[in-house]
């Protein structure tokens, strides 16, 4: 029984060629909160090492259209894509070029939409109520295990491990967060008015701790004894509610630092309370996701009980970074 079940798992297991790697992402990304659209669409560009000379390129890719992709040597000229072929039941989706790549490194671009689903993975929407009772929209991320193919085509096997530079294009109203802190941020001459965010680049990491997240947030923030910025965003109106898990947080890095003499690597940590999240928690680096339960508490009216399950949740999920 064993050994079936082994063989079940590998026949299930859609690994992509490794004539391909990628080391570098870069994503623009432009979600519509619109009711009426739930959309986004990207202009992706992936720094990569042909290491066998290949005419097609497969990446897991999943509920995503793409419009176009070009493949870029270093020092040549593009090579547009032939044809683009969707496996709908593996996930994977097939790009031929007109000619073979040439093995070295090069960039490829791949402009394409998806949609902000509601299933609580990928790239998805969640609902919640301002300060003054209205429903609103925001959109967040969750990519572990396999859902990173949902926002962006992508190796997206955790040892397939890259940099990332996220940039998002938002309403100005709008505040949009990633594993980074934020590098730049313009204003564009558009209508609806939009703003331009540019985040700093990634360490090297698998493509399911990648993390971002767009809405209107309220946050309370403060420091570690080693220099972090943390930060606890909420829905509209509650900060107060994430005074107590900033403590945690805090605490937590602290200790952490002490205890096994290595320091946080990131110069930030944000913690958010999702409204609609299937986990009790997530440990993207650098922008770790929550259950609202897990995060958001009364400190003067919560039970101890209460308490406990947001300090551990909150530990837990810092031990991991």
């Amino acid at each position: 029984r064993g050994r079936n079940l082994e063989k079940m798992n590998k026949n299930d297991r859609v690994t992509l060629p490794a004539d391909v790697i990628p080391t570098h992402y870069s994503l623009e990304l432009s979600p519509d909160l619109d009711p009426a659209r739930l959309d986004f669409s990207c202009n992706m560009n992936v720094n990569c090492t042909v290491l066998n000379s290949v005419s097609e390129i497969s990446l897991h890719s999943k509920e995503i259209s793409i419009s176009s992709v070009t493949f870029t040597p270093t020092g040549g000229a593009a090579i547009s894509s032939l044809e683009i072929t969707y496996r709908v039941k593996e996930n994977v989706v097939k790009i031929t070029f007109e000619s073979a790549l040439p093995t070295g490194d090069g960039i490829l671009t791949v402009v394409y939409k998806g949609i902000l689903n509601g299933d609580m993975a990928g790239f998805y929407k969640s609902s919640y109520t301002d300060a003054n009772g209205n429903k609103k929209l925001m959109a967040s991320t969750q990519f572990e295990a396999l859902d990173a193919r949902r926002a962006f085509p992508c190796w997206d096997e955790p040892a397939v491990k890259a940099t990332f530079s996220v940039t998002m294009i938002v309403a100005v109203h709008l505040t949009a967060l990633s594993n980074m802190p934020e590098k730049t941020c313009v204003h564009l001459a558009s209508n609806p008015p939009k703003k331009k965010i540019v985040f700093h680049t990634s360490p090297k990491m698998s493509t399911y701790l990648l993390a971002w997240a767009v809405g209107e947030f309220d946050f309370v923030e403060g420091t570690t004894k080693g220099g972090v910025s943390i930060r606890v965003f909420s829905p509209p109106g509650r900060a107060e509610q994430g005074l107590f898990a900033l403590d945690v947080g805090i605490r937590s890095l602290d200790f952490y630092d002490s205890f096994f003499k290595v320091p946080y690597p990131l110069p930030k940590l944000d913690m958010i309370c999702i409204t609609e999240f299937a986990m009790g928690a997530m440990e993207n680096w650098g922008l770790v996701t929550y259950r609202e339960v897990a995060l958001m508490i009364d400190d003067k009216k919560a039970s101890s009980q209460a308490k406990q399950r947001v300090a551990i949740v909150v530990a837990h999920e810092l031990a991991h970074q």
